[in-house]
């Protein structure tokens, strides 16, 4: 499926990267704070909006590296969906070491270990064909 990657911060940095090298990478106790213990096959409507001009638009997971390590700010139940079916994927890092004045070596290391190509706003990616439904409310959204 066509999508075009999106964010709510179009200074956030968008990447295509490597599943595997990703999931090596995330912060396993992070990750089990996921709301939901079941991970279906299919989409949550609220991950994706329409764009008249543009087309189908998709939220990433959204996501921190610190000290080399990564830390979601939304999105586990995304990377879990995605890594079922790809083998690259396509994320958004919202800061890198924020409470340090620049990235640490084992963040910049991380960061090219996992990264295939940076992506821009809005450019079109393939994700998995799989369905699309509402699964209730969504806490980080507040619908």
């Amino acid at each position: 499926m066509k999508v075009l990657v999106t964010s709510s911060h179009q200074g956030d940095q968008f990447l295509w990267v490597r599943t595997k090298d990703f999931m090596a990478h995330v912060d396993r106790h992070d990750l089990s704070q996921r709301a939901s213990a079941v991970v279906e096959n299919c989409y949550h409507t609220h991950w994706f909006g329409e764009d008249p001009k543009l087309g189908t638009t998709f939220q990433p997971p959204v996501l921190s590296v610190r000290n080399g390590s990564i830390f979601f700010i939304n999105g586990r139940h995304r990377t879990v969906l995605l890594g079922r079916h790809t083998v690259e994927m396509p994320v958004v890092v919202a800061n890198v070491d924020p409470l340090q004045s620049g990235a640490s070596t084992a963040s910049s290391q991380a960061l090219t270990r996992i990264t295939v190509r940076k992506l821009k706003w809005h450019e079109a990616v393939e994700i998995p064909n799989l369905p699309i439904r509402y699964m209730g409310y969504d806490a980080n959204i507040g619908v």
